[in-house]
């Protein structure tokens, strides 16, 4: 899922550099001994096209699955479909869990972008990647997650607020813009309520 949000380093404009949204979790539903799936982060629309797998090493189907997305799950960061460990999970428990806020920071001088769980930073960053196309928020998950973007605002209230020389995505949009959220990609028939 992505908004109708963009965000870039265009040289000799004024335009923000340092951006914060955060994601809530709503639910999560295990049903099989699989893990569900979870990632969120940033997107470039310079090459992020995110499309179904057919099997390892054939392509990615989300966040962190190319070198055009950087996403955090919990445990790992994630880019061109590798994983990075940079959080433990408590003793028995799942990385994320209902009512976790996870924090997406941008910083397009450096470039730098960084998480955080519930306020408290997490270890683990991208650094110097490139910053040509706009950069958008996103979320991929399955069927068994429910969760929400939090852009500040009258779109979703930002729980652990924007870090110190930051601000909150919500300020990108034009006065009369209205805000969406479209699927990038999706299986089934969502307007039914079927999924696969």
């Amino acid at each position: 899922m992505r908004p109708n949000i963009y965000i870039g380093k265009v040289e000799q404009s004024a335009m923000f550099r340092r951006w914060y949204f955060e994601a809530t979790i709503d639910h999560i539903e295990t049903v099989t001994h699989l893990e569900p799936h979870f990632r969120v982060g940033w997107a470039n629309t310079k090459g992020y096209v995110p499309y179904p797998s057919g099997g390892s090493k054939w392509g990615g189907n989300g966040v962190g699955d190319d070198v055009y997305s950087f996403g955090f799950d919990g445990a790992d960061v994630w880019t061109a479909a590798r994983p990075n460990r940079v959080r433990s999970a408590p003793e028995n428990e799942s990385y994320l869990k209902k009512n976790d806020v996870i924090g997406c920071i941008l910083d397009l001088n450096i470039p730098l972008i960084t998480f955080t769980v519930n306020g408290v930073p997490v270890r683990g960053c991208f650094k110097h990647f490139n910053t040509d196309g706009m950069f958008h928020p996103v979320i991929s998950f399955s069927a068994k997650y429910s969760c929400r973007f939090l852009f500040g605002g009258d779109h979703g209230r930002l729980k652990f607020g924007p870090p110190q020389g930051h601000s909150p995505l919500v300020q990108t949009l034009l006065p009369m813009q209205v805000l969406t959220v479209e699927p990038c990609f999706q299986f089934g028939e969502l307007h039914k309520g079927i999924q696969y």
